[in-house]
């Protein structure tokens, strides 16, 4: 029998190394890329930090808004001396009306036939003025004359002799006198209400020039915020871009080597080709 019974067709079939070797590329080749990818990002990232920090130290707006800074610390110093010298003159106010409120009471009770309340009411009152706020200077506003006012009331109020309202002599003369302490008082409470009124007027234009300045201040911060984001939002579409590039050339690169593989591949001749004839 000839030795000639295996036939070609029967011949295993010979390892194809260019094949093999190209589904190797193809599958170390995306592991490397995402991991040189993945440095490659976090690079981008820490440039686009140290960018951003620099447009922020460059859009510092310390200097366009420093004057209107020391203005606004001025203005507030103003609006709070405002503030409090007004309720001061709010509260000598109430004082100065409480008193002549008393001053009327005493001068009811000066008669024989309600001495100890007169008396009472004495007590009370020079407690009143005794407890009254009395600036020797005021920053603001015109002299009210509450301290002298106060001091001349004390002195009368605590060396009063009624004589038991005795004689109309003695009523008269405790009469005149509250009469006295009483035109002192309406006199400064005339004044401070003038200076009430000054002072919430002073208040009200001092907080609307320094809401003027805050919002001159906020509108230059505003807009250099609006240039900071810009040039920050064009950063982060340039690093954008690069990661993008280098994704496309990648996967361009990838798909060449399918290509070249697949052209590897052997391929199924038909029957009755002409390259048929040899197997």
């Amino acid at each position: 029998m000839a030795f000639g019974g295996i036939g070609i067709g029967n011949r295993p079939q010979l390892f194809d190394f260019g094949a093999a070797f190209v589904r190797t590329a193809q599958q170390a080749a995306r592991p490397a890329f995402e991991l040189n990818f993945y440095n490659t990002q976090n690079a981008q990232l820490d440039a686009l930090d140290r960018d951003i920090q620099k447009i922020n130290r460059e859009s510092d707006t310390s200097g366009a808004t420093a004057l209107l800074k020391t203005k606004v610390k001025s203005l507030e110093r103003a609006l709070a001396q405002i503030g409090e010298f007004k309720d001061r003159t709010d509260a000598r106010i109430a004082k100065s009306t409480l008193i002549i409120e008393q001053l009327n009471d005493l001068g009811n009770l000066a008669n024989p036939a309600s001495v100890a309340e007169f008396d009472a009411k004495l007590a009370e009152l020079i407690d009143t003025v005794d407890k009254t706020e009395a600036r020797s200077y005021e920053y603001f506003g015109v002299n009210d004359k509450v301290r002298k006012h106060k001091a001349d009331a004390l002195t009368w109020l605590q060396a009063v002799a009624h004589n038991g309202f005795a004689t109309q002599q003695d009523i008269d003369d405790v009469q005149a006198d509250i009469a006295i302490i009483r035109g002192n008082f309406l006199q400064s409470n005339q004044i401070a209400n003038t200076n009430a009124s000054m002072a919430y007027t002073t208040f009200t234009s001092t907080s609307r020039q320094l809401n003027e300045i805050k919002g001159q201040i906020s509108s230059i911060s505003i807009a250099a915020n609006a240039e900071v984001l810009g040039e920050i939002e064009e950063r982060k579409k340039y690093y954008s871009q690069i990661l993008t590039v280098l994704s496309l050339a990648f996967e361009a690169s990838q798909n060449l080597t399918n290509f070249v593989g697949e052209s590897l591949q052997p391929q199924k001749i038909d029957k009755g080709s002409v390259l048929n004839l040899f197997s």
